[in-house]
């Protein structure tokens, strides 16, 4: 499955899928759930969503719901406050998946830099 997002670099934000981006932390992409059909929608709604997130400094911005009903009058589309809610939990899941990876990315990549180091000063 492919979707694109923006991910920090050193650079700047980078565009990179979920398999890119799981590649790039050394861990196998995982499976997606089976979602619900009756929520389907709700699912290619957040991924609408995700890829226009705002810009964030070295972490992902969440989703607002000034994004969502934005989004919501631009495209004509009727939102529940239930599929609202649903959104925001799929983001604060999104956030704090991504978060757990970008720290252990970080902590291997520390971990790296000191197995590289010589007793030199």
């Amino acid at each position: 499955m492919h979707w694109g997002h923006t991910a920090p670099s050193r650079t700047g934000p980078v565009k990179v899928t979920r398999a890119e981006l799981y590649e790039s932390i050394n861990q196998p992409v995982p499976e997606p759930e089976e979602i619900p059909e009756a929520f389907e929608h709700v699912w290619i709604w957040f991924w609408q969503l995700h890829k226009r997130r705002k810009p964030a400094f070295e972490r992902v911005a969440p989703i607002g719901y000034d994004d969502i009903a934005s989004w919501s009058m631009v495209t004509r589309t009727q939102i529940t406050p239930l599929e609202v809610e649903l959104i925001m939990t799929m983001d604060d899941e999104f956030i704090s998946k991504y978060n757990e990876e970008a720290a252990a990315k970080a902590e291997r990549d520390k971990e790296k830099q000191g197995k590289g180091k010589t007793g030199r000063r």
